[in-house]
């Protein structure tokens, strides 16, 4: 988004070459990476009543050199410009359009309600989306967060790929999240992928924040025993996505007698998501079974050691089913699982055509939703007739 102008890109009032015109904007998204000095601040300077910003959210494709840098992308002078400013998402791997709209209308909602005073407005940062960039790190972006830990709703870090490629500078220094002496109250959401620290400080920042109810977790190095004891002490904890990324063998991971104390002991979540590093054993898989109301879990690559998946039976309040290279043996518990409504299969090898033609016609069956990718011997006229039986069923619901 750009204004044709002079050379900052800005027009000018031609009433007054000194007065900047503003904009009564509450939103506003530039998908593209611009100087923060002669692009951005002058557009910023045009907008001081904004209260939702996207920037620099470039598309995972896009070549590497073209992303933020510390030239782009200051939160600083964001605020200093907008005041206002509650929802902020820069350099991040492409919006989602759901999102994008979320926030246009949270926008337009207090936009309308600008009869207060500007004094009554619910000032502070809700949302901070964003992504380390070349020189843009943990530096520039964690005194943001000290800045509005009263406020913060949701927060998601990760690094970026300008970060990934740079050769000569020192990664950033993400322990003094555990430096944050504030809590967090109001933080229901956070998301943190790729970053390069230890669990300790992890469990050091999750301590501060006990309203929290949805956390995403993708570690590059460790995931301690205690984490898990942190995490069973979140009472609110509903949504639970967990990653080991790591070049190493054996990463540290906690023992299989701490997963299998944790999910024994979890009576609050409802989403589970294992990634990466094959640590998902029989005793696990079982504790898994235990948490009661549980509505959707996913096995990405972890549960290549489980040598059974029959405690699936006992999560009849599951609604999406997702699994990655499962060796176990599929075919007599898929076919009793009548209530699941979505399941994806990516290269589980123990499924057959005959467990799924029983899956979906099972009368009392709920599925609408059927991915499955390199799986066994899957014939092809078999897909074709699951997709006519849930085209079938689809239309069916939609005449009741």
């Amino acid at each position: 988004m750009l204004y044709e102008g002079d050379d900052d890109g800005m027009s000018r009032d031609p009433s007054n070459n000194n007065v900047v015109q503003e904009f009564n904007l509450a939103y506003l998204c530039l998908n593209a990476v611009l100087h923060k000095d002669k692009r951005t601040a002058p557009i910023l300077r045009r907008c001081p009543k904004l209260q939702c910003l996207m920037i620099a959210n470039i598309e995972a494709d896009s070549d590497f050199y073209k992303w933020p840098s510390e030239k782009s992308v200051d939160l600083n002078m964001f605020f200093q410009l907008c005041p206002l400013l509650q929802y902020i998402e820069c350099n991040s791997w492409g919006t989602s359009r759901k999102q994008q709209e979320q926030w246009m209308e949270r926008a337009r909602r207090q936009k309308n309600q600008q009869q207060q005073e500007e004094k009554n407005y619910n000032k502070g940062l809700r949302e901070l989306i964003t992504r380390e960039a070349a020189g843009y790190g943990s530096n520039e972006i964690i005194p943001t967060i000290q800045q509005h830990t009263s406020t913060l709703e949701i927060l998601s870090l990760g690094e970026g790929v300008s970060t990934m490629t740079r050769q000569t500078a020192n990664p950033s220094d993400w322990t003094q999240l555990e430096r944050i002496t504030q809590s967090l109250p109001q933080l229901h959401t956070f998301s943190c992928k790729y970053l390069q620290f230890g669990g300790r400080v992890l469990v050091g920042f999750l301590e501060k924040c006990p309203r929290l109810t949805e956390l995403t977790l993708w570690c590059m190095l460790e995931l301690p025993d205690d984490m898990l004891l942190v995490l069973n002490q979140l009472p609110h904890l509903t949504k639970l996505d967990l990653g080991i990324a790591t070049t190493s063998s054996r990463p540290a991971l906690p023992s299989e007698t701490s997963w299998c104390w944790f999910f024994n002991q979890n009576n609050t979540l409802r989403h589970l998501c294992l990634r990466w590093g094959h640590f998902v054993t029989d005793s696990v898989v079982d504790a898994i079974g235990s948490i009661e109301h549980l509505e959707e879990l996913q096995l990405v690559h972890t549960a290549k050691w489980a040598t059974t998946m029959d405690t699936l039976r006992r999560l009849t309040h599951l609604k999406r089913l997702e699994l990655w290279t499962v060796n176990a043996p599929l075919d007599s518990v898929l076919k009793d699982l009548y209530w699941l409504q979505d399941i994806q299969l990516i290269g589980c090898s123990e499924v057959s055509c005959h467990s799924l033609r029983e899956l979906v016609d099972h009368p009392n069956g709920m599925l609408s939703k059927l991915r499955i990718q390199r799986c066994g011997s899957i014939q092809p006229r078999t897909l074709k007739y699951i997709e006519n039986k849930l085209a079938s069923r689809q239309q069916e619901q939609q005449r009741l």
